[in-house]
């Protein structure tokens, strides 16, 4: 009986995670635009001087994470963050999940192009990505 209810707890703390409330990435509150995995393939408007924040999330403890592949002229080099997606990574000994990957570009003039960023893990370095992203930039 004691083995059973060891059991129980040990699968009830296993699936702690599972109902966790769930974290906004970490995104910095001077962010004009943010764009999420729903914004895949599609087209958003910035303006010159905004910053833009592509807000993904990897699984880094397996090793699968985005890295930016593509950018245009007018984008600068990404600031990165990451942070936990739930507030179950915030309590000290979980360890693993999936973690907020966080991009803010700053858009240093006008044109059109598009940011594409990879997935992926030390199996996929030389191979095609686990998952690709890309969005258009349009600032007038």
């Amino acid at each position: 009986m004691k083995s059973l209810i060891a059991a129980a707890a040990l699968l009830l703390c296993a699936a702690a995670p599972a109902f966790a409330d769930p974290v906004p990435p970490p995104t910095p509150d001077d962010v004009a635009v943010h764009i999420g995995a729903d914004k895949n393939g599609l087209s958003v408007s910035a303006s010159a001087g905004d910053r833009v924040a592509i807000e993904l999330t990897g699984s880094p403890s397996t090793g699968a994470s985005w890295i930016v592949t593509a950018r245009p002229d007018f984008i600068d080099a990404p600031q990165f963050i990451t942070g936990p997606t739930t507030d179950a990574q915030q309590r000290s000994g979980f360890v693993g999940g999936d973690r907020w990957q966080v991009y803010v570009f700053e858009v240093t003039g006008s044109g059109s192009g598009t940011i594409t960023l990879e997935k992926r893990s030390p199996a996929t370095r030389s191979g095609p990505p686990l998952d690709t992203f890309s969005v258009k930039i349009e600032a007038p």
